[in-house]
């Protein structure tokens, strides 16, 4: 007899539990970290005797972002001041299931193949 009790209870936790998580899929959302391409202008500035030696040298050069502060120079750097393009290549991976808070916080619940 006490089996049965402990199986019934058994069921009704593992039924508790499904609609809960059933319950938190329908009422969140999904976090997701996206990835992108964004083309920028950049710029810098080289010595040379000609435009073709100015070329290679530049091709030598890193890019880096120029800020106030930065130690960046243009002799040393292709500099990017400003993103200036469209994203494209657009891919997602799904991070957690979250589901808004009272107070705007996000508070990350179990997923299904948690359990």
């Amino acid at each position: 007899m006490q089996s049965m009790g402990r199986d019934s209870y058994r069921s009704s936790l593992h039924l508790l539990v499904r609609l809960s998580l059933i319950f938190l899929t329908l009422h969140s959302a999904m976090k997701y970290k996206l990835s992108c391409q964004i083309t920028v202008s950049a710029y810098c500035e080289v010595e040379a005797e000609n435009e073709a030696e100015a070329i290679e040298k530049a091709k030598d050069m890193q890019p880096a972002m120029h800020f106030l502060g930065s130690g960046t120079s243009a002799e040393e750097n292709w500099l990017v001041e400003d993103i200036d393009g469209e994203p494209y290549g657009i891919s997602a991976s799904a991070l957690a299931n979250v589901k808004s808070e009272p107070d705007g916080c996000l508070a990350q619940s179990v997923r299904k193949h948690d359990l």
